[in-house]
């Protein structure tokens, strides 16, 4: 696996801090949503792995998961503007 370069740490950086959860403002980067990055050179690809909440209650687990998809949503779409050479792969 290829390390990350400092600029490319600098960018991803600035992405988590950018994209905020938006009930809060919190940056993604404070909410434990993105678990891991990896990025694979050979296949031009940044993977994004995240944790999602799981509730038992469907009307919380509704409201949750759409705002999860929102967030994960705008997260690719920076990440895609910071690295455009790059498919975003969220898992």
């Amino acid at each position: 696996m290829a390390r990350m370069d400092p600029d490319m740490i600098r960018k991803i950086d600035a992405v988590l801090e950018r994209v905020k959860e938006p009930e809060g403002g919190v940056p993604i980067r404070d909410t434990g949503l993105v678990r891991r990055l990896r990025y694979l050179p050979e296949e031009g690809t940044l993977k994004v792995s995240v944790n999602v909440a799981v509730n038992p209650k469907a009307c919380c687990f509704l409201i949750t998961g759409a705002i999860e998809v929102s967030i994960l949503d705008q997260l690719k779409a920076e990440l895609e503007k910071e690295f455009p050479e790059l498919t975003i792969d969220l898992a």
